[in-house]
């Protein structure tokens, strides 16, 4: 990860981790127009149309536009798969709770570690603790480029790509793009232009 801005590509997964994570609200959209400022306009929609469609992609199996968020399912057709225990491992094994995150609670109830926005909320936080802690820096950098190429490179692209395509607004298009600029960090260059041009 030399030459990863660090600040702007934890910044990124953050974002799209609460996206993931949580039912949209006024003051989450309210955030969010105001870092995308001078782009499009998140409140076009009716807060009513967002919370809706966050449910029907998110939520609920048998809605025709469910866009399963999970890395399993994606990659295997199936929950709670390889991928899932992996993932699971290297959250004990790295002192990362997901249940310690601010999320809806059936994310916490149903306990499933390979979540997206669990995914990104970890490896948001390797690169907030190798920022913050020097002696460390290394090794949580590789901790989060090994857990990029082993569990976002595989399939954040291709979720990113089917979620702009499934989404009537534009904050879940605009989400698919986040998701897909995450896939794509491998260089400090990208990752400082990957919020700039969203």
């Amino acid at each position: 990860m030399a030459g990863l801005n660090i600040p702007n590509a934890a910044a990124l997964c953050e974002v799209a981790a609460a996206l993931y994570l949580k039912t949209p609200s006024a003051e989450l959209l309210s955030d969010l127009n105001e870092l995308f400022e001078g782009t499009e306009n998140l409140g076009a929609d009716p807060l009513s149309a967002l919370v809706d469609e966050y449910h029907e992609l998110f939520f609920n199996p048998a809605a025709e536009r469910f866009h399963a968020p999970f890395e399993s399912f994606q990659r295997d057709g199936r929950y709670w798969g390889e991928q899932a225990v992996a993932v699971d491992k290297l959250y004990r094994q790295s002192g990362f709770d997901p249940a310690l995150l601010q999320s809806e609670s059936h994310w916490q109830s149903q306990r499933m570690p390979d979540q997206i926005g669990f995914e990104l909320a970890f490896f948001a936080a390797l690169l907030r603790n190798a920022e913050s802690q020097a002696e460390a820096r290394d090794d949580l950098l590789a901790t989060a480029w090994s857990f990029h190429q082993a569990h976002i490179a595989p399939w954040f692209n291709a979720y990113g790509v089917g979620l702009i395509a499934k989404g009537r607004t534009t904050l879940y298009r605009l989400l698919g793009r986040l998701t897909i600029a995450v896939s794509e960090l491998q260089s400090g260059p990208a990752v400082a232009r990957s919020l700039a041009e969203l």
